[in-house]
């Protein structure tokens, strides 16, 4: 049996999208940029962390001195609009079946960590998660390992023992690095050619995390 698993957020345990959508389109109207976006459209800005949304939203390719007091204005309503995000379908049922059978839980995500632990405390306040982290500036982000793989080690962990469930090509990525068995969510919000590889898992829906801890 698996001895932990560690959880993609966005796209896997959570439909953030409805408060990404809200803010990034109320940053667009108060800095008079052209463009809006809607729930498909803000599916191709995630991955890679807030800054790069940030970017790809206004399409440009670098972050420069200008953008700053933007991309401050940016992370103020995503925190005050994540309460919009709900977990996706049987996502807290299943968590709680992970508990009980004495599984360790972790979150390592590209979303910033701040707005990362206000989530999680907003929407699963009665789950225990052993690992929660999201991007700080100055860390390096998924795909890179050197955080979660320095928990692992810390805790004597091995990567065998785990199980890695996530939405996108980073996470690939990801649980490549980690040398783990990945379940790529077909719910969540990838591009469609992730959907036909061989190096991965696919569920359709999250309760089927249950049949592969074993």
């Amino acid at each position: 049996m698996k001895k932990y698993v560690i959880f993609d957020l966005d796209g896997t345990l959570v439909d953030t999208i409805p408060g990404l959508m809200v803010s990034i389109n109320k940053l667009m109207e108060e800095y008079n940029y052209p463009y809006r976006y809607n729930y498909e459209d803000v599916k191709t800005l995630i991955n890679g962390g807030a800054i790069a949304f940030y970017l790809k939203a206004i399409h440009q390719s670098e972050f420069k001195e200008e953008n700053k007091a933007e991309f401050e204005e940016f992370l103020k309503l995503y925190k005050e609009y994540q309460v919009l995000a709900k977990p996706f379908k049987d996502v807290v049922k299943v968590l709680k079946k992970l508990e009980k059978l004495g599984i360790s839980l972790m979150i390592y995500t590209n979303k910033p960590h701040e707005i990362t632990l206000a989530l999680v405390n907003l929407l699963f306040s009665d789950i225990k998660f052993d690992f929660v982290h999201g991007n700080i500036p100055g860390d390096v982000p998924k795909p890179d390992i050197t955080l979660m793989q320095n928990y692992l080690d810390e805790h004597n962990l091995s990567n065998l023992e785990g199980l890695y469930v996530g939405d996108s090509i980073v996470d690939i990525l990801t649980a490549h690095n980690l040398k783990m068995d990945m379940l790529f969510c077909k719910y969540g919000y990838s591009a469609k050619e992730y959907l036909n590889r061989d190096d991965v898992i696919y569920i359709n829906e999250f309760s089927e995390v249950l049949n592969y801890i074993k």
